[in-house]
């Protein structure tokens, strides 16, 4: 397995707001997906020690901003300062 890269939180949110932007169609009247800043959580078996609040959205962006965590949180270890 690969190893993780450590980023900061920002840096992990403007990752992962890229990926959610350009996977995207246009939401309907304008409105834009938002994600928030991840949160340290404790280290799951297969290293991963964030997350973000859970997206209440349309269902079809829900399921799109899941995937990209999971890819990122593949990637990605939250740089603890």
């Amino acid at each position: 397995m690969a190893q993780r890269q450590e980023a900061t939180a920002q840096a992990i949110q403007q990752i992962l707001q890229q990926a959610v932007d350009r996977l995207k169609q246009p939401v309907e009247g304008g409105a834009e997906i938002v994600i928030p800043p991840p949160q340290l959580v404790d280290g799951d078996p297969a290293g991963c020690n964030w997350d973000i609040p859970g997206y209440n959205g349309d269902r079809i962006y829900a399921e799109l901003v899941a995937r990209v965590v999971r890819e990122a949180q593949a990637s990605y270890r939250l740089r603890v300062e």
